[in-house]
């Protein structure tokens, strides 16, 4: 496939990424199971990515990367508005972080300013697997969007190794490999596992309780 064409789908799909979850949290108006921290942790990325767009004249990088900071932020007011938080605990710090990592662009090696990319990238994915490991609930989780964004992982991956951006490269691979963990965890959640809570006498561990405050919404989506 031609370089620029393979650019422009990766670009197409990281603008897509994030409908599916904001669309998840519309439908089904609540965010059980959604980490916070990942959205806060995509919309600093997402600035960080814009910026090194800029710095590096690459408009495949620069329009996503705008459009994806965007729906982040939507998604953020739907957590926010759904668990009641204030927008000043939820905004400034990660567009302040986007702001500071995308700035060590200009300061470090493109092997080093992936590896800082990678940072934000990854602990949002822990966050993520945390709460699909802990949460009784998960019904807000759209596993549209896990789905999406290990195949747009992919291909930037793919387009880094032909263009030479070793930035990309290695936070694509890293985060490729984060998300495939959550898409994981999700599916056996769907299949029937739960995390189990140990007994307070230290007999047999209990289940988490069901949850019954919403009616089921659709897995897809």
């Amino acid at each position: 496939m031609d370089l620029t064409v393979l650019g422009w789908l990766a670009a197409a799909s990281s603008a897509a990424v994030a409908l599916p979850q904001l669309v998840r949290l519309w439908r089904s108006g609540l965010s059980a199971g959604v980490s916070l921290l990942l959205w806060q942790l995509c919309l600093c990325t997402s600035i960080g990515w814009t910026i090194h767009g800029f710095h590096v004249t690459r408009a495949n990088m620069v329009v996503p990367n705008v459009f994806c900071a965007l729906v982040s932020g939507l998604v953020m007011h739907a957590v926010a508005t759904d668990r009641r938080l204030d927008w000043w605990r939820v905004y400034p710090a990660a567009a302040l972080a986007g702001l500071v990592v995308g700035g060590m662009d200009w300061l470090t090696p493109p092997v080093l300013f992936g590896l800082i990319m990678l940072v934000p990238a990854l602990i949002g994915q822990l966050s993520q697997a945390r709460d699909l490991c802990s949460r009784p609930d998960i019904r807000g989780v759209s596993v549209v969007y896990l789905g999406v964004n290990l195949l747009v992982q992919l291909l930037w991956f793919a387009w880094s190794l032909g263009s030479g951006d070793r930035a990309i490269s290695w936070c694509a691979a890293l985060t490729g490999l984060a998300i495939t963990g959550n898409l994981a965890l999700y599916l056996a959640r769907q299949l029937g596992w739960r995390r189990t809570q140990p007994s307070p006498a230290g007999g047999v561990p209990l289940e988490e309780p069901e949850p019954t405050e919403r009616p089921e919404p659709s897995p897809l989506g």
